[in-house]
């Protein structure tokens, strides 16, 4: 029984069949999946295996640094199922599980089966004028997708040989966000047009659409293909992919297509009963919800000392995107049915150390507000310890006696205050030391290290929109506001405490 990986996302398009019995899966470039490891930093070296074994396919992450998921849960050892969708971390590359002979799409052979999946946004530049004339770039339009132009190595489309003496290191952004597609400059040195006339804040972009980045720059012609929003006051269609199915027998051919359209509910119950009011079935938010989404953004990041002007309609997008992502994994109820247990202690510690409270939503980011809660790197408790920080911040950890005030609340919290104040002292900075307690303290200051006018350009958002840390990471802070915005505006998405 052949496996085959569709690549949903990711540096890997396409589809791959694989018919041995190892599937190596990370950023060593001898591994059968092996991918970039500049565009997919939450990916390992050595993240995951699959194996067949009896019939069946066992997937094993290798104790990777950001898990692997199986349809939105970690896992350490999973037999694949039709239709799976596994994560290389929570914001890393995804594919879809197909297993049987009929479902390679390789038409190498007769009676091969091909699955093209509909209603998937997908973006193609092509630079039409100046420096990489001709070059062209396809990226899937997956939700909260940025896509970065600039001179650098690192950025999606980049004029690094030679180096542009236009465009800026990191000049331009696209995002997903919604149904559309945006476009901003990033403080370029030349600025960037559309369609001749010099882009300011976010602008919408469209399919034909023209991009320079400077006012002599590369030009670069947009290829867009969005899919098409339901009308208004009808519930939207859920399309299955279409199965084509050949099969070769001399001169005959015969083809059947299958398209089978389902109509879902024009509402989603929620796990608490309450349906959502402003957060569609698309995905999307209505514009006056990015409104809010933006204050509360704001207004949080000044509680936390971060300077708000820096907030971009990018960063919205993402937190955005979070609360989507919440919400789908269930776990709003959750945060709202223990938030009221857990939150008012915590607050009390960040206050006693003069912190701000809202970093008590760290908790919820890290266990679910779960005091037992273990990783499979072996973090425990409310606050996911290791072992070595835990004893550092004061809480005894001695496994053979089965002592591990990790999985002490009252304590665990105390000792989170401790750490949360020295990474904050430690970092001049509380998204910084919110992104180091994902990533760990040596990653951020290595990302530091990496800006040349520091001074300027040493906070988060640029680290973050530079992409000098890793993926999970940019999003983890999103996702602390996320529950953050959430928690305290629960009614807005149709919630109630």
């Amino acid at each position: 029984m052949p496996l085959v990986l569709e690549f949903l996302s990711g540096s890997i398009q396409g589809e791959k069949r694989f018919d041995g019995k190892l599937v190596r899966i990370g950023r060593d470039p001898q591994g059968e999946v092996a991918f970039d490891f500049q565009k997919d930093p939450a990916v390992s070296f050595n993240h995951a295996v699959i194996e067949s074994a009896n019939g069946r396919y066992e997937l094993r992450d290798l104790g990777s640094t950001n898990g692997t998921l199986v349809n939105g849960k970690k896992i350490s050892r999973h037999f694949l199922e039709e239709g799976d969708l596994v994560a290389f971390g929570l914001a890393g590359p995804q594919v879809k599980v197909c297993l049987g002979e009929g479902l390679s799409v390789s038409a190498e052979r007769a009676g091969a089966t091909k699955i093209l999946v509909l209603d998937r946004p997908k973006l193609r530049l092509e630079v039409v004028r100046g420096q990489g004339e001709g070059k062209k770039f396809a990226f899937e339009l997956s939700p909260g997708r940025v896509v970065r132009l600039g001179r650098e190595r690192n950025n999606d489309v980049a004029f690094f040989e030679p180096p542009s003496p236009v465009v800026s290191r990191y000049h331009a952004e696209l995002t997903k966000s919604g149904e559309g597609l945006f476009l901003e400059d990033v403080g370029s040195t030349n600025g960037t047009f559309l369609n001749g006339k010099k882009v300011s804040g976010r602008t919408a972009v469209k399919n034909g659409d023209r991009i320079a980045l400077g006012n002599n720059g590369p030009e670069l012609a947009v290829g867009l293909e969005m899919p098409v929003p339901p009308a208004p006051g009808k519930p939207p269609v859920k399309k299955k992919p279409v199965l084509v199915l050949s099969i070769a027998g001399g001169a005959l051919a015969v083809l059947v297509i299958l398209l089978i359209a389902l109509f879902s509910s024009g509402e989603t119950e929620k796990a608490d009963g309450a349906s959502s009011a402003s957060v569609e079935e698309n995905g999307s938010l209505k514009d006056e919800d990015f409104a809010f989404v933006q204050r509360r953004v704001k207004e949080l990041s000044h509680a936390l000392g971060e300077d708000s002007s820096k907030v971009k309609p990018s960063f919205i997008s993402v937190v955005i995107e979070q609360i989507h992502h919440t919400e789908k994994m269930g776990d709003i109820p959750i945060l709202l049915g223990k938030g009221p247990l857990y939150l008012p202690e915590a607050q009390r510690a960040l206050k006693k150390k003069k912190l701000p409270p809202e970093l008590a939503y760290l908790a919820f980011i890290e266990s679910k507000f779960n005091p037992v809660a273990k990783s499979p790197s072996g973090a425990v408790g409310l606050w996911q310890f290791m072992i070595p920080t835990a004893r550092d911040f004061g809480l005894k950890v001695d496994l053979q006696r089965k002592i591990d005030e990790r999985t002490d609340p009252v304590k665990a919290t105390m000792a989170a205050a401790e750490y949360l104040n020295f990474l904050i002292r430690d970092r001049g900075s509380a998204f910084k030391a919110i992104a180091s307690y994902n990533t760990g303290q040596g990653s951020v200051s290595r990302a530091s290290r990496k800006v040349e006018d520091y001074l300027s350009h040493g906070d988060y958002f640029y680290l973050s929109q530079k992409g000098f840390i890793p993926q999970e990471t940019r999003d983890y802070v999103p996702r602390f506001l996320a529950a953050a915005i959430l928690y305290t505006d629960p009614e807005r998405f149709g919630f109630s405490q």
